[in-house]
Protein backbone atom coordinates (compact mmCIF):
# COMPACT_ATOMS: atom_id res chain seq x y z
CA UNK A 1 0.00 0.00 0.00
CA UNK A 2 1.08 3.55 -0.75
CA UNK A 3 1.94 5.79 2.20
CA UNK A 4 0.31 9.13 1.47
CA UNK A 5 0.19 12.37 3.45
CA UNK A 6 -1.89 15.41 2.44
CA UNK A 7 -1.46 18.87 3.92
CA UNK A 8 -4.20 21.44 3.33
CA UNK A 9 -3.35 25.15 3.35
CA UNK A 10 -5.62 28.21 3.35
CA UNK A 11 -3.03 29.97 1.20
CA UNK A 12 0.51 31.28 1.36
CA UNK A 13 2.35 34.49 0.52
CA UNK A 14 3.14 32.99 -2.91
CA UNK A 15 -0.31 31.45 -3.58
CA UNK A 16 -3.28 33.27 -2.06
CA UNK A 17 -5.91 30.59 -2.75
CA UNK A 18 -6.39 27.36 -0.74
CA UNK A 19 -4.31 24.39 -1.90
CA UNK A 20 -3.31 20.86 -0.97
CA UNK A 21 0.16 19.32 -1.05
CA UNK A 22 0.07 15.53 -1.30
CA UNK A 23 3.16 13.43 -0.65
CA UNK A 24 3.34 9.78 -1.73
CA UNK A 25 5.76 7.05 -0.76
CA UNK A 26 6.16 8.70 2.65
CA UNK A 27 8.99 7.16 4.68
CA UNK A 28 9.00 9.64 7.57
CA UNK A 29 6.45 12.06 9.04
CA UNK A 30 7.21 14.21 12.09
CA UNK A 31 4.46 16.34 13.64
CA UNK A 32 5.80 17.66 16.94
CA UNK A 33 3.75 19.66 19.41
CA UNK A 34 6.63 20.83 21.57
CA UNK A 35 5.35 24.40 21.68
CA UNK A 36 1.74 25.52 22.26
CA UNK A 37 0.00 25.80 18.90
CA UNK A 38 -2.59 28.32 20.09
CA UNK A 39 -5.25 29.61 17.73
CA UNK A 40 -2.90 30.35 14.83
CA UNK A 41 -2.44 27.76 12.10
CA UNK A 42 0.16 29.73 10.18
CA UNK A 43 3.14 28.30 8.39
CA UNK A 44 6.08 30.71 8.62
CA UNK A 45 8.23 28.97 6.02
CA UNK A 46 8.38 25.88 3.86
CA UNK A 47 11.40 24.41 2.21
CA UNK A 48 12.60 21.44 0.21
CA UNK A 49 15.85 20.54 1.97
CA UNK A 50 16.81 17.96 -0.67
CA UNK A 51 16.55 14.18 -0.97
CA UNK A 52 12.74 14.35 -0.75
CA UNK A 53 12.74 16.05 2.67
CA UNK A 54 10.24 18.88 3.18
CA UNK A 55 10.06 21.07 6.29
CA UNK A 56 7.21 23.37 7.32
CA UNK A 57 8.04 25.77 10.16
CA UNK A 58 4.91 26.62 12.09
CA UNK A 59 4.23 29.91 13.84
CA UNK A 60 4.50 28.02 17.14
CA UNK A 61 8.15 27.21 16.41
CA UNK A 62 7.52 23.52 15.69
CA UNK A 63 8.67 22.09 12.36
CA UNK A 64 6.55 19.52 10.51
CA UNK A 65 8.78 17.25 8.39
CA UNK A 66 7.72 14.98 5.53
CA UNK A 67 10.15 12.67 3.75
CA UNK A 68 8.79 11.32 0.46
CA UNK A 69 10.09 10.90 -3.09
CA UNK A 70 6.95 12.30 -4.76
CA UNK A 71 4.65 15.25 -4.20
CA UNK A 72 1.87 17.06 -6.01
CA UNK A 73 0.24 20.50 -5.72
CA UNK A 74 -3.51 20.97 -6.21
CA UNK A 75 -5.56 24.16 -5.81
CA UNK A 76 -8.61 23.39 -3.65
CA UNK A 77 -11.93 25.19 -3.35
CA UNK A 78 -12.90 26.89 -0.13
CA UNK A 79 -14.84 24.61 2.18
CA UNK A 80 -18.54 25.24 1.92
CA UNK A 81 -18.16 26.95 -1.46
CA UNK A 82 -20.51 25.83 -4.20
Amino acid sequence: PSRTCSLEFAGSPQFLEPFTLTFSGVTELLVPASHPWGSSLSVLSAQDTGAGRYEFEMQSGDTITVVAPNNSFKPTPLRGAA
